[in-house]
């Protein structure tokens, strides 16, 4: 019986990976640690992200997946779930929350302003428009 090869680069849950197991499928795999498995987890999260579609069947599925990432994450940054939870009300209570839906696609700042400074250290992210 000939195989088939994929290549996947991506974390996986312990669940599924016994499951190829089990199916007879030979995954080559390494175990991230350390910084590494922060990484794998930070990508899990946007590559579950971007595969989000708020229309599909399986969207509360996804948001879960996401949710166990997060989780995940702080837990292996040494962050307990009531810490995450206590900061996500915080931020609520100093910034508010996404409610209306406000997207800024260009802003325009006084001279002088400190955020001027503060986005123009960060071009990647906050492209300066030159007029």
């Amino acid at each position: 019986m000939k195989t088939r090869t994929f290549r996947l680069n991506k974390l996986v849950r312990d669940g599924v990976f016994d499951s190829m197991i089990k199916l007879g499928q030979k995954p080559q795999t390494k175990r991230l640690k350390g910084q590494a498995l922060l990484l794998g987890l930070r990508n899990k999260i946007i590559e579950e992200a971007q595969e989000f579609d708020p229309k599909s069947k399986k969207a509360v599925r996804e948001l879960a997946d996401l949710a166990e990432m997060v989780e995940q994450l702080a837990a292996k940054m040494g962050i307990s779930y009531k810490e995450l939870r206590a900061m996500q009300m915080k931020r609520r209570k100093e910034a508010g929350v996404f409610n209306r839906g406000v997207f800024i696609g260009e802003l325009e700042v006084p001279k002088g302003d400190k955020w001027a400074d503060y986005y123009a250290a960060d071009p990647k992210h906050f492209p300066e428009i030159k007029q």
